[in-house]
């Protein structure tokens, strides 16, 4: 079917963002919940019942080896806290370090929702294209599923095909069947913790404790949380939770790449950016309780396109900017532009030549 066919005539553009993020409150993104990803915190010392916040510490390396060796204690010194997210890396010495980080997949994930919210006008239609687990499906079961979907791609003009040429999608179910959906995403996006490095962390009441070990590549902070018992309304017994969010006022960079741009691309990247600024799109865990919403400090939009599209690339040399491609070896094949949100809404992107 054509229309899952987003680069048949080659790539002729290519959009390049970057947005400049500050925290307006706490970011929250869990590492995991294996027992491997627990760092350990000390609030106070063992059998000591009275004077919390007293010798205060944060283990990372060593936490799983020391919450297993008390486990079998009433009185537990050290509390198990949920990290931030966090990876591995090696350095230029050839080093295995590690940082925190904003997983990609998180960002790229609210965005993908908050499209879906705001394109499909039918609430019953937003969980239509959802992945579901192939072991509670037969393949007959995800072979009429394809089915149904294709129809209602082809039926009627539908939003969904907007959002799918942009983040893709996968049921790939046997190489052999024609009507696989599978659709090859033309949105490339990675994140970077810009580093304010920091061994402190402030504790669930505000005291510094000092991280001699583990990520120290932003400021972060416990929190502490306690479920409430659904019959009783009460907070559970053994029910607080310690965990490890990024701090108010820490930036990151958001980096993406849309190939082969179209008007409705652009129309996205206004409604994320309006509705990041009003506060109604956020990111991270626990964002109905506050967390996660930023601020956009900075934008920079560059479009490159290839001679390929002479329309295209004719409107762009229109605007008299400088040449991005200019002395590099794409000179005179592409033509590149900074170009500021309101440029990128003037260009007419229907104009697509075949190669």
């Amino acid at each position: 079917m054509k229309f899952n066919r987003p680069f048949e005539n080659g790539a002729l553009g290519v959009l390049q963002g970057k947005w400049q993020l500050t925290l307006k409150t706490p970011l929250l993104i869990r590492q995991g919940s294996l027992p491997e990803s627990k760092a350990a915190l000390k609030q106070q010392p063992k059998n000591f019942q009275k004077g919390r916040g007293q010798e205060v510490g944060l283990l990372w390396k060593t936490a799983p080896a020391k919450l297993k060796e008390q486990s079998q204690f009433y009185e537990k010194e050290w509390s198990e806290i949920t990290d931030f997210n966090y990876h591995f890396f090696v350095d230029d010495k050839n080093q295995l370090q590690v940082q925190y980080s904003i997983p990609a997949s998180s960002v790229r994930g609210a965005l993908r929702q908050w499209a879906i919210k705001n394109l499909i006008t039918n609430r019953d239609e937003w969980n239509l294209f959802r992945l579901e687990k192939q072991d509670k499906k037969t393949e007959q079961d995800l072979t009429n599923l394809i089915e149904k979907l294709w129809e209602h791609l082809q039926k009627r003009k539908s939003r969904w095909t907007d959002i799918l040429s942009l983040f893709g999608i996968a049921y790939d179910i046997d190489p052999n069947v024609d009507n696989r959906l599978i659709w090859a995403g033309r949105l490339r996006l990675t994140t970077r913790v810009n580093e304010t490095a920091s061994n402190k962390v402030l504790d669930a009441v505000g005291k510094s404790i000092t991280a001699t070990d583990g990520p120290q590549n932003m400021k972060r902070h416990v929190t502490v949380r306690n479920p409430l018992d659904r019959v009783t309304m009460a907070a559970k017994e053994q029910g607080l939770h310690f965990g490890l969010e990024m701090s108010e006022g820490e930036t990151f960079e958001v980096n993406f790449h849309i190939l082969n741009p179209k008007p409705t691309d652009i129309e996205l990247i206004n409604l994320w950016h309006t509705d990041i600024h009003n506060g109604f799109l956020r990111f991270g865990g626990l964002t109905s309780q506050g967390r996660g919403r930023v601020e956009i400090d900075g934008e920079q939009y560059r479009l490159f396109v290839s001679s390929a599209s002479s329309a295209l690339h004719q409107q762009l040399k229109n605007l008299g900017k400088k040449d991005l491609a200019e002395n590099t070896y794409f000179n005179s094949i592409w033509l590149g532009a900074e170009l500021t949100r309101a440029e990128l809404a003037g260009i007419d992107f229907t104009h697509r030549e075949k190669q």
